[in-house]
C-alpha cells in the first residue's frame, strides 16, 4: 500500500512538474513575442493603408462634399458675369389686322397700318454698379465658406483618423492579452485532467477572458463606427478595410502666447471672414436698396407708317415710374436691421472664437503636461510587468490571483497610455482647428 501511494505521488510530481515546463514554454513563446511586435493588424485583400499625408491627399481628391460644394464657387463666378450684363433692348412690331375702310385684312400695302418699336430698359443711380459689387461680395463669401467648409472636413478627418488609431491599438491589445490567455487556459485545463490543478483557478481565468472579451467586442463596434466615419469623408467603397498608421509625435516647438494665438484665428479662421464679409455685403446691399428707390426710365424709339395722323412718323419717348407709393423704403429700413444685426453676429462670433481658442489652449497645456511627463522607458517597463508576471506564475512564485492582478495593471496601464496619447493628438488637432492654421506640425 505504501509502494502504491509513493508511485501515484511520485508520479503527480512529474506530472505537475511537466505541466508547468508545458505552461512555462507556451507563455514564454507569447511573453518572447511582446506587445509591440503584436502590433500588427490582420491585412485583407482590399485594405487600405493610410498615413495622415496619404488620407489628406485623397480626401482632397475624393471627398463627396468638397467636389459638389466647388461648383458653389463656379455658380458665385456666374453670377457675377449675369450682374454685368446690361437688361435687353424690347422689339415690338405691329400690324393692323383689319381695315373698315379697305376691307382688308393684313393690308400690307401703303394704305395699311404698321408700326415698329425698339425701347431699352437704363438703371440710374448706380443701381447696375451696386448690384455687381454685391454680386463680387456674394462670389467672396462662397470661396469663404468653402474653405470653412474644408477647414471643418479636415478636423473631422483628424479626429476620425486618431479615434480609428487607438481603435486599432486597443483591438491589438485586447486580442494579445485574450490570446495568451485563452492559451494558458488550454494549459490548465490538462492540469486539471491530471488532477493536480482545481477547479476554481479555471473558472477565475474563464471569467478574466470573458471581461477581456466583452470590451474587445464594444471596442470592435466603436472601431467600426468610426472606420465608416472615414471611408465617407475619404469616399472609399464599403468593403475597404481601412489601416491606420501611427505617426510620430508632433515637434516640440514653442507656442505663441494666447493673445498672439486669438490674433492669428481672427486673420486665419474663414468662418471669421465669413462674418466681417457678411457685414461688407449688409452695406452693400443698403447702398443697393438706396439706388433702387430711384425709378429707371425707358427710352423708345418707333416708326409709324400710317396709323397716326399723317403717314410714316418717326417717334421717342421717355417714360420712368413715379415714386410716389413705393420709394423702396421699407427694403431700406430692412437693410439696416440686417446690418446692425449682422454687426452683433460678427461681435458674437469674434468672442466665441476667442473663448475656443482659450479653451484649445488651455486642454493642449493640460494634456502636454501629462504626455511630456511619462517616463520615456514606460512602455518597456509595463512590458518587463508583464513577462515578469507570465515567469513568475510559470514557475509557481506567485499565485492566479496575483498574476491576473498584474496582468490587468499592464492591460489598463496601456489602454490609459493609448488614451493618453489619443487625448493629446486630439489637443492638437483642435487647437490648430480653433486657430485656423497648423500652430502645432
Amino acid at each position: 500500500m505504501i509502494k502504491i501511494i509513493f508511485a501515484t505521488t511520485f508520479i503527480e510530481q512529474i506530472s505537475t512538474s511537466f505541466m508547468n515546463k508545458v505552461v512555462f514554454f507556451a507563455l514564454f513563446l507569447i511573453g518572447f513575442h511582446s506587445y509591440s511586435f503584436a502590433q500588427t493588424v490582420k491585412i485583407h485583400p482590399d485594405t487600405l493603408r493610410l498615413t495622415i499625408a496619404d488620407a489628406e491627399n485623397r480626401f482632397i481628391k475624393e471627398n463627396l462634399t468638397l467636389l459638389a460644394d466647388r461648383y458653389d464657387i463656379d455658380i458665385a463666378k456666374s453670377k457675377v458675369l449675369d450682374a454685368r450684363l446690361w437688361n435687353n433692348p424690347n422689339f415690338n412690331y405691329a400690324q393692323g389686322l383689319y381695315d373698315p375702310h379697305t376691307k382688308n385684312f393684313f393690308d400690307y400695302s401703303s394704305t395699311g397700318t404698321s408700326s415698329i418699336q425698339l425701347q431699352e430698359l437704363f438703371s440710374i443711380a448706380g443701381k447696375h454698379t451696386n448690384t455687381v459689387k454685391l454680386a463680387r461680395i456674394s462670389e467672396k463669401l462662397t470661396e469663404l465658406q468653402f474653405q470653412d467648409i474644408t477647414r471643418s472636413l479636415k478636423y473631422e478627418l483628424y479626429t476620425d483618423f486618431n479615434t480609428l488609431l487607438s481603435d486599432q491599438q486597443q483591438a491589438v491589445l485586447y486580442n494579445y492579452e485574450i490570446e495568451k490567455l485563452s492559451l494558458l487556459l488550454s494549459s490548465m485545463n490538462q492540469e486539471k485532467q491530471l488532477g493536480v490543478l482545481a477547479g476554481n483557478d479555471i473558472i477565475r481565468l474563464k471569467a478574466e477572458i470573458e471581461n477581456l472579451k466583452n470590451a474587445s467586442v464594444q471596442n470592435y463596434n466603436d472601431l467600426m463606427a468610426t472606420e465608416k466615419d472615414l471611408k465617407v469623408l475619404l469616399n472609399a467603397f464599403y468593403s475597404t478595410y481601412i489601416v491606420v498608421e501611427d505617426a510620430a509625435n508632433p515637434s516640440k516647438t514653442l507656442l505663441p502666447a494666447l493673445p498672439d494665438l486669438i490674433n492669428t484665428a481672427e486673420a486665419n479662421r474663414p468662418d471669421m471672414q465669413v462674418s466681417k464679409t457678411t457685414v461688407e455685403y449688409q452695406m452693400q446691399n443698403i447702398k443697393l436698396q438706396r439706388s433702387l428707390s430711384v425709378p429707371d426710365f425707358t427710352m423708345a424709339v418707333w416708326h409709324d407708317a400710317s396709323g397716326s395722323y399723317a403717314t410714316n412718323i418717326d417717334e421717342i419717348s421717355l417714360g420712368f415710374d413715379i415714386p410716389i407709393f413705393n420709394r423702396n423704403q421699407h427694403q431700406v429700413r430692412i437693410a439696416k436691421y440686417q446690418i446692425e444685426q449682422q454687426k452683433l453676429k460678427d461681435s458674437l462670433q469674434q468672442n466665441t472664437l476667442q473663448n475656443e481658442v482659450a479653451q484649445a489652449f488651455d486642454i493642449f497645456q493640460n494634456v502636454n503636461s501629462q504626455y511630456g511627463s511619462l517616463d520615456v522607458d514606460y512602455n518597456r517597463q509595463l512590458d518587463e510587468l508583464n513577462n515578469g508576471a507570465i515567469n513568475n506564475y510559470s514557475k509557481r512564485l506567485i499565485n492566479l490571483v496575483d498574476f491576473l492582478d498584474q496582468i490587468r495593471t499592464f492591460t489598463s496601464s496601456r489602454l490609459s497610455f493609448i488614451q493618453l496619447k489619443k487625448q493629446y493628438f486630439d489637443s492638437v488637432n483642435y487647437l490648430n482647428f480653433v486657430v485656423g492654421t497648423p500652430v502645432i506640425k
